[in-house]
């Protein structure tokens, strides 16, 4: 079984980015991106969907549904 925190840390060091940018894209605390890659907690929905977003991947792929990143379909989607 493929963890969260696996996927957001590959992701992140594929993006080149540090765990401050996603944090500070997040507006929450850089110990929370750490935690959610070590899988000590998890993110609620919205910031599941905000780390999708930011990814350009799928929740999908996130939780480990499928394995292929995927298209996102939606973009900068915002009510």
């Amino acid at each position: 079984m493929i963890k969260i925190g696996n996927r957001l840390q590959y992701l992140r060091e594929e993006k080149g980015v540090k765990q401050e940018d996603v944090a500070l894209y997040l507006h929450i605390d850089r110990s929370t991106i750490s935690q959610y890659e070590i899988d000590k907690i998890r993110p609620s929905y919205e910031i599941l969907v905000a780390l999708a977003n930011y990814y350009a991947v799928t929740t999908d792929y996130l939780l480990g549904i499928e394995d292929d990143a995927g298209v996102k379909l939606i973009d900068n989607y915002k009510k």
